[in-house]
């Protein structure tokens, strides 16, 4: 039986190779092999994989995910605009290039050769495929679909003339699935860094002492926010002090929230703690995420004003930090807690809060108007920024990651604030 798992699995493998080897043929030369028939060969690939290999939940989900774009170009073949379906079909097969080094790394896995191992070709292969993953699968699907404003025309004009109901589901269909895609790519693409991070010995490098000096660096650029953001006001709106007293407030509160962490980050590292040390801890943790949810709904609220997007947005918001105000005050908590553990177990609660907020929000903003290069911006450093903190791929220094993101994502907030 064994034996016979171990066929099916080198089967399997060389499959994939081969079928990931002609998707890049089928792309850069449509004469030789027709991308339609290999977008169809992939599909065939998928469902003999979800029918007879156990899998993970990421891969049922992608595997999902590739049918339902088969599944739309089945349903809409008659209707939808030849462009579009190339398009959505050439996006799942430039998808498929880069796993032409995941199969040859699941194969030579298999393979005990001398050989494998003298010359690293695992470790050459794994880098090639990092490096083809980010440009393929993120770059590349960036600007063919998030930036590529004449598609969003061609998808927004063809689900418009459906009726008003089917015209919602269309688009819904279309933007959840390779959305949906984009957001596993960057799900395994956090993943692999962390892999790489943790094999590399960077995360051996990087301390907690060092992470926490160079995080406070950069947490204290968000004190040159309020400039920042001032001249973009400038740049857009000389005259409305309504905005501007937006940007004001929400750098305040942004500044506020870094000196909340700093303080609490700064008892940490005491080696004993006390009891005042963890009513302290408490209070700082809770007064920083009350900073940041305030923040973020100020900015919902200078976008969107009165509407269900905004009062969704606040009673999400509302129960996330309900939540963290009962994670921080369970009795769990106290001076006998290890400080690691401690570390750990509010960090778990911040992040998932803080990811569930932080994606909803975006995807709200992003969705505002689709077509404007910093709702775009702002979907993608969204997406990174939630997958960061439910993932943590730089261990220690995943705080100097994040910071950098959102000191990036405010400056486009900023702009959208004033824009709208």
């Amino acid at each position: 039986m064994e034996e016979i798992n171990k066929v099916k699995e080198y089967i399997k493998d060389i499959s994939y190779l081969i079928l990931a080897f002609l998707s890049g043929i089928s792309l850069y030369n449509n004469e030789l092999v027709s991308y339609k028939s290999m977008f169809y060969g992939l599909n065939i690939y998928t469902m003999a994989d979800l029918i007879f290999f156990k899998l993970t939940n990421d891969v049922y989900i992608h595997h999902g995910l590739v049918m339902m774009v088969f599944l739309l170009d089945y349903m809409y073949y008659d209707k939808i605009d030849i462009k579009i379906s190339n398009i959505f079909s050439k996006i799942c097969l430039y998808f498929e290039i880069s796993s032409i080094f995941l199969a040859i790394i699941s194969i030579c896995k298999k393979l005990e050769s001398s050989f494998i191992k003298r010359y690293k070709v695992l470790d050459i292969m794994n880098v090639l495929f990092y490096g083809f993953f980010i440009y393929f699968r993120l770059y590349y699907f960036s600007n063919i679909f998030i930036f590529n404003n004449d598609l969003h025309l061609e998808v927004f004009d063809f689900c418009n003339v459906q009726n008003v109901v089917h015209s919602g589901i269309c688009k819904i269909q279309f933007y959840g699935t390779f959305l949906s895609f984009f957001l596993l790519n960057i799900y395994w693409f956090h993943i692999m860094t962390k892999i790489m991070v943790k094999n590399s010995g960077l995360k051996k490098i990087i301390s907690k002492k060092s992470a926490s000096y160079y995080e406070n660096i950069l947490g204290y650029t968000l004190y040159v926010k309020p400039i920042l953001l001032t001249l973009v006001y400038i740049y857009h709106k000389l005259n409305d002090i309504e905005h501007y007293m937006d940007i004001i407030v929400v750098s305040i509160l942004s500044v506020a929230s870094m000196y909340c962490h700093h303080m609490w980050r700064n008892i940490f590292e005491k080696k004993e703690l006390k009891e005042d040390d963890v009513k302290l801890i408490q209070k700082y943790t809770l007064y920083d995420q009350v900073a940041i949810h305030i923040r973020s709904v100020i900015i919902m609220y200078g976008i969107f004003q009165d509407s269900k997007e905004f009062y969704m947005s606040l009673v999400l918001h509302f129960l996330t930090t309900k939540q963290i105000y009962d994670d921080l005050y369970n009795k769990n908590i106290n001076k006998n807690m290890e400080v690691d553990k401690m570390i750990e177990y509010i960090n778990n609660s911040v992040y998932f809060n803080l990811g569930a907020t932080f994606f909803y929000d975006n995807i709200m903003v992003s969705f505002y108007n689709f077509f404007d290069f910093h709702c775009q911006n702002n979907l993608i450093l969204g997406m990174f920024i939630a997958a960061s903190f439910f993932i943590r791929p730089f261990y220690e220094a995943n705080q100097i990651y994040v910071h950098f993101l959102i000191i990036l994502q405010t400056l486009i907030l900023g702009v959208l604030n004033v824009k709208y």
